[in-house]
């Protein structure tokens, strides 16, 4: 699970990529930032994402997205962590990775909780869906902690 910066107090920023990256020698499998290191997180986002663009592996790039948005988020660019996002979601529609996406549609829909909560309680619902259909009953359960009427 990533944090995604809604506590006023954050204690770290937590990301996982995939577990391809574990053998790369740029990029780690699981990557967290101990607080006040977001220019740090910023970076290996970008890096991540720079290496999935780079590498043509869409998987990687689609999480990398959805990475830099909750690093953004956690930073206070609300419009940029947005746009990546979206980024996130529209890669993995596009290579139709149902974990990946739905883990995206949970965390963009945690995110525009915040501003457009329809949208976002119906992004949530529609993670929880995939989550179901696959039987993820830990993802499915993270669904239902999420903020919203259900």
């Amino acid at each position: 699970m990533c944090w995604t910066g809604r506590s006023p107090s954050p204690p770290r920023v937590r990301a996982r990529f995939p577990s391809r990256w574990s053998t790369s020698p740029r990029l780690g499998r699981c990557c967290t930032w101990p607080e006040g290191q977001l220019d740090a997180a910023l970076t290996s986002a970008r890096k991540a994402i720079e290496f999935g663009a780079q590498s043509r592996f869409r998987l990687e790039l689609g999480a990398a997205q959805r990475v830099l948005g909750q690093v953004l988020e956690a930073s206070g660019d609300h419009a940029q962590a947005g746009a990546a996002l979206a980024q996130s979601l529209e890669t993995f529609e596009e290579i139709q990775s149902l974990p990946e996406l739905g883990q995206t549609l949970l965390a963009y829909g945690r995110f525009k909780l915040g501003d457009d909560a329809a949208e976002g309680q119906r992004l949530i619902t529609r993670a929880r869906g995939i989550f179901a259909r696959m039987g993820a009953v830990g993802w499915v359960a993270e669904t239902d902690t999420a903020p919203g009427p259900r």
